[in-house]
């Protein structure tokens, strides 16, 4: 095979023949069979041995590209989250100079509603409640408690030997590169 013909999913597949040969060589003591699965290996190891480090390295651009689109992603969310926040104060003040309208309308004495050929417009009463910014000066019964898991807390318990039921470590096994 040329170099890069190989994908990704063909090298995941060699491996698990390797392993299937692997275990059919422990199951057979004839040497003509022992051969023929050796001749496979080998010619699979060759293979991999000239595909795989072109197809790490192509993996890694991958990746690498994957992670900059992220980050410009990230910006790009803060990006249209400062938009947003402008547009919605450019509404708060196109509602309250609307309200200022018909606020006049009512303090020359006229009545507080204007109809145009398009919409009706007029003044509406409505009830919020203001307190104090810190959520932990709030009554209890007025707060809500958001309760969040506190992994690295926990994981440094379970490595440090701490038993909790229903609680474990897991390994995981995955690349890293430079």
């Amino acid at each position: 095979m040329s170099a890069m013909n190989i994908t990704s999913m063909d090298i995941i597949e060699k491996a698990h023949r390797l392993g299937f040969i692997m275990d059919s060589a422990g199951e057979t003591d004839d040497t003509d069979t022992l051969d023929q699965l050796d001749k496979e290996a080998m010619t699979i190891l060759q293979e991999l041995a000239e595909e795989i480090p072109s197809k790490l390295d192509a993996l890694r651009a991958v990746w690498l590209r994957l992670d900059a689109e992220v980050g410009l992603i990230r910006q790009e969310e803060k990006m249209l989250a400062s938009k947003r926040r402008a547009r919605e104060r450019g509404m708060l003040r196109v509602r309250e100079f609307s309200t200022s309208i018909l606020q006049g309308m009512r303090d020359m004495g006229e009545e507080p509603k204007l109809k145009t050929t398009t919409n009706t417009f007029w003044l509406s009463q409505s009830t919020s409640i203001e307190g104090p910014s810190d959520a932990s000066l709030w009554p209890h019964r007025w707060q809500r408690v958001k309760i969040d898991p506190d992994k690295k807390s926990a994981l440094k318990a379970l490595k440090g030997g701490e038993e909790v039921d229903g609680f474990h470590l897991v390994e995981k096994e995955g690349v890293s590169w430079r």
